[in-house]
């Protein structure tokens, strides 16, 4: 019992020594996810939280949840190994303790720090021992635990061929040019001929709008479906969710907003982002008010690209 009371001395005192933060998340490029219930070591009913673990090309991650309500984490430990069966006998004696204050802490170990180097050609099984200190405020504390194997696998990033400007195709044209307009849609009269459409959304719900690449003069005929992009609205929040199909995108740009936009130039939309490597999908949650009740204007844009056989 004395060499407990210190080896947990020990560790409690070895704080910050391990890559993490409370405020470190797990990236959207992540490879994979699985979610382990964190429970009561005295009473495996008992959920106290999760531990979700999750990996990209370079770092494991492995994430502290509390779900119990007026309760805190003080002191969190991992242990991530080869076999459950092989690894150190007390949680307090695993090499990576934190004491904290708070409801979520994320570890960030570098894939190489486990003697992993690649996870593109090969899928290696590691397993995880999880270990949390939890308070109810005062002097009672409760020891969660959860353990389980995850499985490290990356696919490798696709080589993208020719890439072309994409728009979801909305009611609305950019354009005054009756040559770029063949459906004869209302224009927004933001240029000439430059193709593109915009979306107009005034009622709460779910709407899926087609993607085209290369469709100029707003002619589809001439371009290529490539996806489809959700809008879900329900108040003020707007999510729009593009989903490729067969070609990935390295680049996107978002307007959602109460005003009928003012610009056709995608960098000036608001919302921009790149991805290395590229991706089939993305979603994106705005808030925003219709104050003139004529409904949310959306631009959604995306550099689309061929994949490489």
């Amino acid at each position: 019992m004395i060499l407990l009371k210190f080896i947990r001395a020990m560790a409690l005192a070895s704080l910050f020594m391990t890559a993490g933060s409370a405020w470190a998340t797990i990236p959207d490029g992540a490879c994979g996810t699985t979610v382990f219930d964190l429970n009561n070591e005295k009473n495996s009913a008992d959920k106290l939280g999760t531990v979700t673990v999750a990996n990209d090309a370079t770092n494991l991650y492995v994430k502290f949840d509390l779900t119990v309500t007026g309760s805190n984490f003080n002191y969190v430990n991992l242990w991530v190994g080869t076999d459950l069966q092989n690894k150190l006998p007390v949680p307090y004696m695993f090499p990576n303790p934190v004491r904290l204050t708070g409801t979520t802490y994320t570890y960030v170990l570098p894939l190489s720090s486990l003697g992993i180097i690649d996870v593109t050609t090969s899928c290696p099984v590691i397993a995880i021992d999880a270990f949390a200190v939890v308070s109810d405020g005062g002097e009672v504390t409760t020891n969660g635990r959860a353990q389980g194997k995850y499985t490290l696998c990356c696919d490798q990033p696709p080589q993208i061929g020719e890439c072309e400007t994409a728009f979801a195709k909305g009611g609305y044209v950019f354009t005054t040019d009756s040559k770029s307009n063949p459906e004869n849609l209302p224009s927004l009269k933001l240029t000439k001929n430059r193709w593109g459409w915009a979306i107009n959304v005034k009622d709460n719900g779910t709407t899926v709008y087609n993607i085209w690449k290369g469709a100029g003069l707003n002619d589809t005929t001439k371009g290529e479906l490539v996806g489809t992009l959700t809008v879900e609205k329900n108040g003020t929040l707007v999510k729009v969710t593009y989903n490729l199909t067969g070609d990935v995108m390295n680049e996107l740009h978002i307007y959602v907003g109460d005003k009928m936009p003012n610009t056709i130039a995608p960098g000036q939309f608001g919302f921009t982002k790149d991805f290395d490597p590229a991706v089939s999908s993305f979603s994106k949650t705005f808030s925003v008010t219709d104050t003139n009740s004529d409904g949310i204007w959306i631009i959604a844009h995306a550099v689309s690209c061929t994949v490489l056989d």
